[in-house]
């Protein structure tokens, strides 16, 4: 299709949605009327609760376990398709891919860890069913090893 002779588009945003609406132009000029066309897509969203992890333990301790959960933006009307990769190797999720709703639990090994301040992120690559589109967002983590006494 000639993209020029598609002119006068809108846009609506919301709720995970967007509305496209566009003229077709190319028998403007053959017929006096509008041909208008319109398009509702849903596009990847993902909310993820908490937005940041933080863990500290002594060192060669095993603190408990943390919990993201993964739910679809507010008025969404599929699941969101989702995997997920955490660095560096110390940090460890549950599961690697899925589909809102979703509970994930996130662990540290310290064991070959000394002393210090560590950081690493969890990164979730974000889709839908039918939906090409994929965005990212990552969750960071914070781990603090203190010494044993």
């Amino acid at each position: 299709t000639d993209m020029r002779a598609q002119g006068n588009v809108a846009l609506a945003f919301g709720a995970g949605k967007f509305l496209v609406v566009w003229q077709d132009l190319r028998r403007l000029y053959v017929q006096p009327h509008d041909d208008i066309y319109g398009q509702l897509m849903t596009f990847p969203g993902l909310v993820i609760a908490p937005t940041r992890l933080d863990f500290v333990t002594s060192r060669g301790g095993s603190p408990p376990a943390q919990h993201l959960v993964l739910e679809e933006p507010t008025g969404a009307s599929e699941a969101t398709q989702w995997a997920v990769q955490s660095t560096p190797a110390w940090l460890t999720v549950s599961l690697s891919n899925g589909q809102t709703p979703a509970d994930i639990s996130v662990t540290v090994n310290t064991s070959t860890l000394s002393e210090g301040k560590y950081t690493g992120e969890i990164v979730f690559q974000i889709g839908q069913t039918g939906l090409t589109a994929t965005s990212t967002t990552a969750v960071p983590v914070t781990l603090m090893v203190k010494s044993l006494g």
